[in-house]
């Protein structure tokens, strides 16, 4: 029960069970005398409470023993949720500092004076929107759960104030000519406080003014009994005179109008979709929070089997008290195949014959039918559900011209139009999330022996948080004649070849999956369904534009219309675990030949963009052909640097993803791309996330018999073997790829291996491979670089100092003659590796110079080895006596991420004790990052 961010802003929730929420997040407020505690804080945030006072109004004339003791340990827990800086403890007493939102209690409190406010200033649409807000705030009985006689007397005051907003409210719609809204308003509170007569007063006055006479009399009858049998009293001048005008002659006489009850039953065992309800139910009684809209029309859109049509009854089966004047209900099979897809025409006789106008009687015209419809509607206040609509113009054909009615639709496809002309509020459903899917299955399946929250996890996640998918894997259990458990379901459905078959009733396909989706791809225009049956070749990540583009051999403009079209559907953005695996069943239809080359494809458009990227990058291209120039690729779709290192960050995991389906395909991309990965891994932290993708990549290579390519990724598994801290067999790597890249001929090329020495601290060892490098005429420039600032290092660590700065100056003078054919990135790093050993050797003046010679990287302060500059200058200030500008270089790099102090503590780990100055400027440098991340 504590808070991993400091940073998060509580909020202290009373008008229901006490919980404190954090983020998306809410924590429960612990046991009853606690909820009590924190309660007294949060009603009154910012005053300090002595610890009598708080005893006093928590436990009243009853105390504990030890009341100090009791309540010093419930601070003590509830600071570990809200925060020691927020919960102070002095020698006053005890504080909570809330925002001025932090207590849904204080913001209702407030609600009134600010409605008044606003009616003052003539804005009362303001006032309502106040009051409706500050009402739907609670969620139940205040302070739910909170013990003691404090908690007791806090809970009556919440209960009055409620009452108090919802009469200032109904007032305020009635003056208003909303008196159906005044009537929802308060009707739960005529119920709870039967005996209290300005609110029965105002809800006959609603009644009434909503034309509903024979309601208002028969609640006035009850109000004036209750008062005369249970209080003795009469009722008082205000129900005396509404009892007088509706005592007068009506002006006219209504026929007696059928109320229509067409909602079908409520869905068995529905669950999970708490927040959901809660803003559908609000949008349909006319109060969304936070919405300007009027709300009576609501659209909840999605896949099939998102659970749409479940989620709709369920709402509408709540909300029937909140349209007493009936429920109609239509659907028109747009998905489903075992029904004729129905139109307005088709639906329109069970509406009228709804509305008490029998088939017969109904007029033939079609025009004539929707006027009629819409008269009886004028003065109704009915629910209208339209289900599985198949566009926004058959909702607008039935949509009721009064504001009494609400209309809530279902629909696979989004309805845009209907919320930008009519103001509908749209609710996009989404795959549930594990907790929500397990709330789910413990309503389908109930109380079970075999039942444990980790194996409902495993259930919800292998159906894709898909409601109809965890309702047919409940169905296993239940109906299973092997008597499976819960488990046993798991173990069958983690084999992703039979998981949609498994998740299917034989002989009923709105029972199955497959066929729930298979309707949505017949809807597709033939590119939309290939691409759909495409994008399951490859990670649902990979749903862009142009790897649909060149899946599907078309320009990319094309290819964002296929997307469009998918996500219309909601079959794409995002691909869903479910329908990327029913789109990847649809793949395996099409000719192996067609996968391949579409899958090739892909993987060739990520090549080339990958090599673009990681050019503008570091400077640098590696390809599975061979070695190439370091000259920019033909290809290049990037604006510029920045944009081509933004999307370098962005796809990685789809990167990672790409390379397993290509070896899974075993296809030569999946080597390809792993090359043209290798200047990326190499220079950045963290490159042991790559070790699975370079392995798959080696083995793809050697299937092909392609050895440039094995050399290549051999290499880079040697690096991540240092990152992982296995010296050793780094140095192994790099022999096998020296050897695997020039044969009998590799030990002209040993300098590489004398480095990965050098960093397993075999200094000696080390030492003679690298002297030998460097002096051998076939070392290229850039290893023979390389291996003098490793040589250095290793002398450094044998106490070498003469040796180390003669082999410093003598690779300075070479990165002098060589650095205009280096990288920048490579020739930048080169210099920074030999500026640390001048500083390591005392040349301070020297190592900063060469420091500055980065100037036009370190002003950017963008990488980590930016940072790693910071910190050195910050190191070298000091050294010469100017704190200043140690501090200012230590304030850059702290701008930098976390990743780079973890790393460079990792770092530190490999440095010799030499570099004992570096400790506390990296101890500093955390204190100060820690200090920002708190503010």
């Amino acid at each position: 029960m504590t808070t991993d961010d400091a940073s998060v802003e509580p909020r202290v929730l009373l008008l229901g069970p006490v919980e404190v929420e954090l983020g998306d997040r809410r924590v429960p407020g612990g046991p009853p005398l606690q909820q009590a505690v924190l309660a007294c804080l949060a009603l009154s945030p910012g005053r300090v409470w002595s610890a009598d006072q708080l005893v006093d109004a928590v436990w009243g004339d009853e105390p504990p023993e030890r009341p100090a003791a009791s309540l010093h340990t419930y601070v003590w827990s509830l600071r570990r949720v809200l925060g020691a800086e927020r919960l102070t403890r002095s020698a006053a007493g005890y504080a909570l500092e809330l925002s001025a939102d932090g207590c849904d209690a204080v913001v209702a409190r407030a609600a009134g004076p600010a409605a008044a406010r606003a009616v003052a200033e003539g804005d009362p649409e303001r006032a309502v929107r106040l009051l409706a807000e500050a009402l739907a705030s609670w969620r139940g009985p205040a302070l739910a759960g909170a013990g003691g006689a404090g908690a007791e007397a806090q809970r009556h005051e919440l209960d009055q104030l409620r009452t108090s907003l919802a009469e200032q409210l109904a007032g305020l719609l009635l003056r208003l000519g909303r008196p159906w809204e005044a009537a929802d308003a308060l009707r739960p509170l005529v119920r709870e406080n039967p005996l209290r007569e300005e609110t029965g007063e105002l809800y006959v006055a609603a009644l009434a003014a909503n034309g509903r006479r024979g309601e208002a009399l028969s609640e006035l009858r009850r109000i004036e009994e209750a008062l005369r049998s249970d209080l003795g009293v009469r009722p008082g001048p205000g129900l005396g005179r509404l009892a007088r005008q509706l005592s007068e002659p009506a002006a006219h006489v209504t026929a007696a109008r059928a109320v229509p009850r067409q909602l079908p039953a409520p869905p068995h065992g529905f669950g999970g979709r708490t927040a959901e309800v809660r803003r559908v139910a609000e949008a349909l009684r006319g109060r969304p929070a936070g919405s300007a809209a009027a709300g009576r029309l609501v659209t909840v859109c999605g896949a099939g089997g998102l659970g749409k049509s479940a989620l709709a009854l369920h709402v509408a089966h709540r909300l029937t008290e909140h349209f007493p004047d009936g429920q109609l209900h239509a659907t028109f099979h747009t998905y489903d195949p075992t029904s004729e897809t129905r139109t307005v025409a088709d639906v329109l006789p069970g509406l009228l014959a709804g509305l008490g106008v029998g088939r017969d009687q109904q007029p033939a015209d079609q025009h004539e039918r929707s006027d009629l419809y819409r008269t009886l509607l004028a003065d109704r206040r009915v629910l209208l559900v339209l289900d599985d609509v198949p566009d926004a113009e058959t909702v607008r054909a039935l949509l009721p011209a009064a504001p009494g009615s609400a209309v809530l639709v279902t629909s696979r496809r989004s309805l845009p139009g209907l919320v930008a002309r009519e103001g509908a509020v749209e609710l996009v459903l989404q795959p549930l999330v594990p907790a929500a899917g397990v709330e789910l299955l413990q309503q389908l399946l109930g109380e079970r022996p075999d039942w444990s929250v980790e194996s409902a996890e495993q259930l919800a996640r292998l159906c894709g948080g898909w409601p109809l998918g965890l309702r047919l894997a409940a169905s296993l259990v239940l109906r299973s004649t092997a008597s499976w458990t819960l488990p046993d379901a798991v173990a069958q459905l983690v084999d992703e070849r039979t998981r949609l078959q498994l998740l299917s009733v034989p002989d009923d396909p709105l029972a199955d999956v497959r066929a729930v989706l298979d309707w949505s791809v017949e809807a597709l225009s033939e590119r939309a369904a290939l691409g759909y049956c495409l994008l399951g070749l490859l990670p649902g990540s990979a749903a862009t534009a142009p790897t649909l583009a060149a899946a599907l051999e078309v320009g990319t403009e094309a290819a964002s219309g296929v997307l469009t079209e998918l996500a219309g559907h909601h079959l794409a953005d995002p691909v869903h675990d479910l329908v990327h695996l029913h789109a990847h069943h649809l793949a395996q239809q099409l000719p192996l030949a067609d996968r391949h080359a579409a899958l090739d494809r892909v993987l060739g458009y990520h090549e080339r963009t990958l090599t673009a990227a990681v050019w503008r990058t570091y400077g640098e291209v590696a390809s599975a052909d061979g070695p190439v120039p370091a000259e920019a690729p033909a290809d290049d779709p990037f604006d510029d640097d920045a944009a081509a290192a933004d999307w370098l960050r962005a796809q990685e995991s789809t990167l990672h993803d790409l390379i397993g389906v290509a070896a899974a395909a075993d296809r030569p991309g999946a080597h390809r791309l792993v090359v043209a990965l290798r200047p990326h891994v190499t220079y950045t932290y963290g490159r042991e996330a790559w070790l699975h993708a370079v392995e798959l990549g080696r083995s793809s290579a050697q299937r092909a018999g392609n050895r440039w390519a094995e050399s290549e990724l051999v290499y880079l598994l040697a690096p991540i073997a240092v990152a992982r801290f296995r010296y050793d067999e780094a140095v192994e790597l790099e022999r096998t790829a020296t050897q695997l890249r020039y044969g009998e001929a590799w030990r002209a090329h040993r300098g590489r291996i004398g480095i990965r020495l050098c960093e397993a601290r075999r200094y000696d060892e080390a030492v003679v491979e690298l002297t030998a490098a460097i002096a051998d005429d076939r070392t290229s420039d850039e290893v023979r670089l390389r291996s003098l600032a490793n040589l250095a290092t290793a002398q450094l660590a044998l106490d070498q100092k003469t040796e180390a700065l003669q082999t410093v100056e003598q690779a300075v003078q070479l990165l002098e003659q060589v650095e205009a054919s280096l990288p920048p990135f490579v020739a930048g790093a080169r210099r920074f590796h030999l500026a640390v050993h001048l500083r390591r050797l005392g040349e301070l003046a020297r190592a900063r110079a060469l420091h500055w010679r980065n100037e036009d990287e370190m002003r950017r302060y963008r990488s980590d080895e930016d940072a790693w500059t910071a910190l050195e200058l910050a190191v070298i200030a000091e050294g010469l006596g100017d704190p200043r500008a140690a501090d200012v270089h230590l304030a850059h790099a702290a701008e930098q991420s976390l990743d780079f102090l973890e790393a460079a503590e990792d770092e530190l780990e490999k440095l010799p004790d030499v570099d004992a100055p570096v400790r506390p400027h990296l101890a500093e440098l955390r204190r100060r990052r820690d200090a920002r991340r708190r503010a």
